[in-house]
């Protein structure tokens, strides 16, 4: 699968759409094959910032979306974390690539980045994220 986060900001969006654009995509694949890079880390925060603002942009396809990132983003520890997230201009600039996407894979990508968070958690963040969202939260519908 492979994301190259030395390409520019359009490069790496369009990568990340050609993959969220397959009904085979292997959301868990990707977050396992990106566990361990801080830029993926650094997208998934800005991503959750996105959707979980006012002005996030939905209709039926990706409003469930919508909600779990609002969801999320109260999430103690989470919260933390993107009140301390450092702007990046390249991290941005993706976000907005991504979010002027279809919404199917708006919603398609959300899932990857909320899975991600959830793997990136310490077991005790994960606890907390089941007891509070459910165990598979981070599942979308496929619109």
């Amino acid at each position: 699968m492979n994301i190259d986060f030395s390409k520019n900001a359009k490069e790496i969006a369009r990568d990340f759409s050609r993959l969220t654009n397959n009904f085979s995509f292997d959301y868990k694949g990707l977050a396992e094959e990106l566990r361990d890079s801080k830029d993926m880390r650094k997208l998934a925060l800005h991503w959750l910032r996105v959707v979980a603002s006012t002005s996030y942009r939905t209709d039926g396809r990706n409003e469930i979306a919508k909600r779990r990132g609002q969801e999320l983003a109260e999430v103690s520890f989470i919260k933390k974390k993107i009140e301390n997230l450092k702007e990046d201009v390249k991290m941005v600039e993706i976000c907005n690539e991504i979010s002027y996407d279809h919404k199917t894979l708006q919603q398609t990508f959300s899932k990857f980045v909320f899975y991600y968070i959830f793997l990136t958690a310490t077991k005790k963040q994960q606890e907390q994220l089941i007891d509070r969202l459910g165990e598979r939260f981070y599942l979308l519908p496929l619109i």
